[in-house]
Parts: structure tokens; C-alpha cells; sequence
């Protein structure tokens, strides 16, 4: 078998930059949504017993953190066209005729 025939056989596909940086963002978001979910929960749990109540900090904190985390996830997604996110970021087009 020829030597660089196998060689090739042993290389990953290469994939750009951004695909890369996408998972990396992603993988980021994610792991921000674990453990904000797990302090609410143990916070909720907390301040439950301290203050003998029935479990509604622990079912309402985490909800809350759900709520906020997908507002940033729409939020921070949602400009993904567009890299400029300033304050002249609509008028990029107006900026260009000049």
C-alpha cells in the first residue's frame, strides 16, 4: 500500500473557522444554561428551607433563569448576520456610499 494513501485515510475533514468558532459559541451557551439552571434550583432549594415554605422558589427561580437565558439565546443569535452590532450598524449601507 502506498504511504501517502494512508496517510490520507488518517486526516479528519477539515472544516472552516466559523463552523468552529459557531460550536464553540454554542457549546458556551450551553454550559452558561446548566449551571444557571443548577444555582436556581439550589438557591430556590435553599431559600425554600430557610424560609419553610412550600417548593415555589425552587420551581420558580429556575423558570426564570429559562426565561432570561432564552431571551440572551435570541438575543445574541439573531444579529448573526450582521458582525456590526454598534449603533451604526442599520446604516453600514449609508456609511458605504460615501
Amino acid at each position: 500500500m502506498d504511504l501517502s494513501k494512508s496517510r490520507s485515510l488518517n486526516r479528519l475533514p477539515s472544516t472552516n473557522n466559523s463552523s468552529k468558532k459557531d460550536l464553540m459559541r454554542y457549546a458556551g451557551l450551553s454550559a452558561q444554561l446548566l449551571v444557571a439552571i443548577g444555582m436556581a434550583v439550589f438557591i430556590g432549594y435553599k431559600a425554600d428551607h430557610w424560609l419553610n415554605s412550600f417548593p415555589l422558589f425552587t420551581s420558580a427561580l429556575p423558570l426564570l433563569v429559562l426565561a432570561a437565558i432564552f431571551y440572551k439565546l435570541v438575543r445574541d443569535t439573531s444579529g448573526r448576520n450582521n458582525q456590526d452590532n454598534g449603533p451604526d450598524a442599520g446604516n453600514k449601507k449609508d456609511n458605504e456610499t460615501k
